[in-house]
Formats: C-alpha cells, sequence, structure tokens
C-alpha cells in the first residue's frame, strides 16, 4: 500500500508517494529533546536569534596531496 503526501509548493523536488511498509515505529531519547525557548517577536516581525551551544562539530580530512 502507498499514500501520496500533500506538500507545499516549495517541497516539489521531494517524492510526494511513501510505502506504508517503510514505516517504523520512533524510540524517542530524551536527551535528544531540546526544552523550548521563549521566543520575542518583535513589532516589526523580526526575531533576534542567537545561538545558545554548538550541540556537535568534527573536522574531515578531505584527503588532498600536493605533489611536487
Amino acid at each position: 500500500m502507498a499514500n501520496k503526501l500533500v506538500l507545499p509548493s516549495y517541497l516539489t523536488i521531494i517524492h510526494d508517494v511513501f510505502h506504508v511498509f517503510l514505516l517504523q515505529k520512533a524510540e524517542i531519547d530524551s536527551s535528544w529533546v531540546l526544552p523550548q525557548v521563549p521566543l520575542e517577536v518583535e513589532e516589526d516581525l523580526t526575531l533576534k536569534v542567537k545561538p545558545v551551544q554548538v550541540l556537535y562539530q568534527s573536522e574531515k580530512n578531505l584527503g588532498i596531496r600536493r605533489y611536487l
């Protein structure tokens, strides 16, 4: 059995059909859930956002070698 999603126009590049047998029950780990932060919206409907903490950072070696 397959289901078709109704997606907004800006998500047209995403395939909108999925098969039910691919669904799996989600096991939620409460340590991954971030606490909600209250939002302060200005009168001109702008929002000032500042990062609180870097959750993940990694460096990768691309393996680029320079030959003489």
